[in-house]
């Protein structure tokens, strides 16, 4: 496999990459929004569209979600919600795809019943694939490792006299996939 070097390397290219594709998008509201290219891998691996198994899950989903009272009730309005915030877009099978690869994310419920403002969260599956095939995940950089900042971060927050969170779901929703 590659050496430390070589992977600090081609992660500082594709940091780089990402800060010279970034687009601002000014929205008739007057905010910003950015979107970004995603990292993927030069390789010659075609991403198979994971269609297939992205129905079949859903059909699970389904079969599993109709036994339990107000289940699907919650995911539907969950999805909802997604578009309604243009997190997800709806695809028109009748339409041409408008890039060079499409592919599907199999997704799953995980449920928060202590959460009382979100008990339900869809988790997205880029890790999914036909045998034999690649998945997303193996044909995008994985980016830098984020824990030792992580730990840091946790005992400065115990150290101070004072601490401030925020919620960062609406700066998420200010970055879009090109």
């Amino acid at each position: 496999g590659p050496t430390a070097e070589e992977k600090r390397q081609i992660s500082e290219q594709v940091w780089k990459d990402l800060e010279e594709t970034i687009q601002e998008e000014r929205q008739a509201d007057g905010t910003i929004r950015y979107a970004v290219k995603l990292p993927w891998i030069p390789t010659q691996e075609r991403l198979p569209t994971n269609r297939a198994i992205a129905k079949r899950r859903l059909e699970n989903l389904y079969k599993s979600s109709k036994a339990i009272e107000g289940r699907l009730e919650q995911i539907d309005n969950y999805f909802k919600e997604q578009l309604e915030l243009g997190i997800l877009e709806v695809v028109n099978e009748n339409e041409p795809a408008s890039g060079s690869r499409v592919h599907y994310l199999p997704n799953m419920p995980v449920l928060r019943p202590e959460n009382k403002t979100h008990p339900l969260r869809m988790v997205m599956d880029a890790s999914a694939h036909y045998t034999n095939e690649p998945c997303l995940n193996d044909l995008l950089y994985p980016g830098p490792l984020l824990l030792p900042n992580l730990a840091g971060n946790l005992l400065r927050f115990r150290t101070g006299k004072f601490a401030l969170i925020a919620d960062i779901e609406k700066a998420f929703l200010q970055v879009r996939l090109q």
